[in-house]
């Protein structure tokens, strides 16, 4: 309302000013002689802008005073380790946490490929109106100027050959030199992998392979030829949660053959329904339990399991798969994924087998269980779980001596909820201790207890009174909101802000609702986010609540079919957007440009993309994929084309289709003309991955040409892009 009264003001006044303006010019040349009116009407102009100015550099001061202060944003930590110091600038950066993104840098060729993704999906009548608006959009757009010294980071971080990785639970950066980080890793890696002989992956690649002829898979075979990489790869975060800052093996199927297997199991695990007395898919169904029981007296406690994922026993995993598939029905499960239960068991067993990992020239394999980064690891082991939750449920139920137990799990934790027991909430932790360490034998298990009477589970923080219970919304961990500063999009920032206040309201108790929403509130603003963007949120919020003061549920919308993925860039997108919705197409906001990047830049330099891995027998030209390339003729003319491909098996294909005598454009005019291209001189124009890019390169390139050149464009430029594209360059 506030800013609403001053955009009146201000009208008004400039309605006055206006006014005043031509009362003066009127008085002035009605009142002088001609040859001295204009001259005399600059001076009392001049005089007019002099005072205004003066009068405001008066004013200015005391308004300043009056605005309050913004509170700094609070960053996210930097865990130096091993003593390593960091430049400030170079700290300002990486505390802005590894979700921070910087609005992306686009080329004039690249932001006309965005107008031309969205108008892809418009009517041929309205395409080129499309295109037309986009032009208008990015000419009216400066590019933006990144305030942040990435590059600085980079070379910083590389020079003192330190290494970059993410932490667990605050949600920050970790850095540590590269001995101590090949010393930690190796640790990690040594506790939960064994080595293997390095030709085990060829051989491993072709049993696979040979598994799925057997079966008749024919799609699965393909796909494991198409794959480049015979082996996992390595990724590590730290947990500064723990005593000397250990890392975590995290694994990448990414480009593998395993990643193919996986995601076949994964497909015809998910058909298994999973019969879990215990499992929870968020903490909303640990509320519902509360709010039914709040005036009854509790205490609890909760159990954790050590590194789930590897210490699932391979045998019992197997067998409890075996026994799910049973419940579900062999034969309905054979109808819905075409083969046999002994034959998907044998290639789930093959699977665990062969997720072997490289790192360092050393292959390693999991000792037991399931890599942390497998797609199938969260169904299998709540498959495993399960099974063991039926049975705890059973001894808790018959020959446990603790009254009232009520558990939860969500994933590899357990909340234990029992009644109040006075003086020996001790001696029936341990008794709870003890039956969870025998049911889910081999497993280790660690737990924690109430701490002044609270505890915390998933993102709720109970407080267990003598005479009743209490709940809050209160995430564990450290980890801090994105910075408001980022570039995401404002979509982004108002989700984050509404799911902070439906998340303090809907998971509170009435008690302790306005304490929980108070934290939010000072969570969002250390993280930058200003006064009006929360109360416009909080208004909107209140509209939405229903007669009786509850947040009312989502309702589903109906996605459009025709969607464009562009990266946010301010100023940019969303003119795009509102161009698309004319044409009923949805448009989504990516971030590419995330500070996490750093960490595959700096401690893995190794994995950047090596380009070309075919084997030319006639190589003509280096190896380069993803460009636009100038295919000089004997005649004094040339070819330009494009290819997302190796430009040698481009040019092979022309070579090819030369010999045959082919249609093209290259084939007719070499015919016509007589002349041979020069393949081994071929020119790169211009590099890049995004095709619509290249081909708007390759239009521009031929335009320039003209009659030099003897081929045609992928594409049709407007007048308006080939002046944005000129003014670009």
């Amino acid at each position: 309302h506030g800013m609403r009264m001053c955009r009146i003001l201000r009208s008004e006044w400039r309605c006055q000013v206006r006014t005043f303006r031509d009362l003066l010019r009127v008085q002035v040349l009605g009142s002088t002689s001609a040859p001295q009116a204009f001259r005399v009407l600059r001076d009392y102009q001049r005089t007019a802008d002099c005072t205004a100015e003066f009068l405001w550099q008066q004013v200015l001061p005391n308004l300043r005073a009056c605005v309050p202060a913004k509170s700094a944003t609070e960053v996210k930590a930097v865990h130096p380790l091993d003593d390593v110091r960091l430049p400030q600038d170079v700290q300002r950066v990486l505390s802005l946490g590894p979700k921070f993104a910087v609005e992306p840098r686009k080329s004039a060729p690249e932001l006309l490929s965005l107008v031309r993704q969205v108008a892809r999906f418009a009517p041929t009548s309205e395409s080129e109106r499309c295109i037309s608006e986009g032009v208008d959009v990015l000419s009216r757009c400066k590019p933006a100027k990144t305030s942040l010294p990435i590059g600085r980071v980079i070379s910083v971080l590389r020079d003192d050959s330190l290494c970059l990785l993410t932490a667990d639970k605050d949600g920050g950066f970790v850095v540590l030199t590269k001995e101590m980080f090949g010393k930690k890793a190796l640790e990690a890696v040594n506790s939960v992998f064994e080595n293997l002989p390095r030709n085990s992956l060829r051989s491993l690649k072709a049993k696979g392979k040979k598994l799925c002829e057997k079966l008749e898979l024919t799609r699965l075979v393909s796909s494991i030829d198409k794959s480049e990489c015979n082996s996992l790869k390595f990724m590590f975060t730290a947990k500064t949660h723990k005593p000397g800052c250990p890392l975590r093996v995290i694994v990448s199927e990414s480009g593998t053959w395993q990643k193919s297997i996986a995601e076949f199991l994964k497909g015809k695990l998910n058909l298994l329904s999973i019969d879990d007395p215990f499992l929870v898919k968020d903490s909303q169904q640990i509320i519902t339990f509360l709010d039914k029981h709040k005036d009854s007296r509790f205490m609890a406690c909760s159990f954790d399991i050590k590194d789930l994922y590897y210490s699932l026993p391979h045998q019992g995993l197997l067998q409890c798969v075996a026994d799910c598939i049973d419940q579900f029905g062999s034969v309905a499960f054979q109808n819905e994924t075409g083969m046999c239960v002994s034959n998907f068991l044998e290639m789930l067993s093959f699977y665990l087998a062969a997720t072997c990992v490289t790192w360092n020239d050393v292959v390693y394999r999991q000792k037991k269980g399931v890599c942390i980064g497998s797609c199938i690891a969260p169904v299998l082991s709540n498959i495993f779980l399960a099974q063991c939750d039926r049975k705890l449920a059973i001894l808790l139920r018959d020959q446990n001596k603790v009254d009232g137990v009520e558990v939860f799990r969500f994933v590899d934790d357990f909340l234990v909820v029992f009644n109040h027991l006075d003086g020996i909430y001790d001696s029936a932790v341990q008794e709870l201790l003890a039956v969870f360490s025998k049911t889910l034998n081999p497993l280790i298990i660690t737990y924690e207890e109430m701490n002044e009477g609270t505890i915390r589970f998933l993102d709720i923080k109970l407080s267990l009174a003598p005479d009743r219970t209490f709940w809050m919304y209160q995430p564990r961990g450290n980890k801090g909101l994105l910075p408001f500063s980022s570039a995401h999009s404002k979509l982004v920032k108002r989700a984050i802000v509404k799911l902070c206040f439906q998340n303090a309201l809907k998971k509170s108790c009435p008690e302790l609702v306005k304490e929980s929403f108070e934290q939010q509130v000072v969570r969002l603003k250390e993280a930058g986010y200003p006064d009006q963007v929360l109360v416009s949120v909080a208004k909107s919020l209140l509209k939405k609540f229903g007669k009786k003061g509850t947040v009312p549920s989502k309702e589903g919308a109906k996605q459009k079919e025709k969607t464009v993925v562009i990266p946010y860039i301010h100023g940019v997108s969303h003119n795009l957007k509102r161009i698309a919705s004319k044409v009923k197409t949805r448009v989504v906001f990516s971030a590419p440009d995330k500070l996490e990047n750093l960490c595959k830049i700096v401690t893995y330099p190794e994995r950047k993309a090596k380009g070309c891995k075919k084997k030319h027998q006639v190589p003509m030209v280096a190896c380069a994929e993803g460009v636009v390339y100038r295919l000089p003729l004997t005649c004094g003319k040339a070819y330009v084309g494009q290819t997302g491909r190796c430009l040698n098996e481009r040019l092979r294909e022309h070579r090819k289709n030369m010999e045959r005598k082919g249609d093209g454009n290259l084939a007719v005019h070499c015919q016509e003309c007589k002349c041979v291209p020069s393949y081994n001189e071929t020119k790169i124009v211009s590099r890049n991955r995004d095709q619509t890019a290249r081909e708007i390169i390759e239009a521009m390139s031929i335009a320039d040409s003209g009659d030099a050149c003897v081929s045609s464009t992928s594409l049709s430029l407007l007048s308006k892009e080939r002046a944005f594209l000129q003014k670009g360059r």
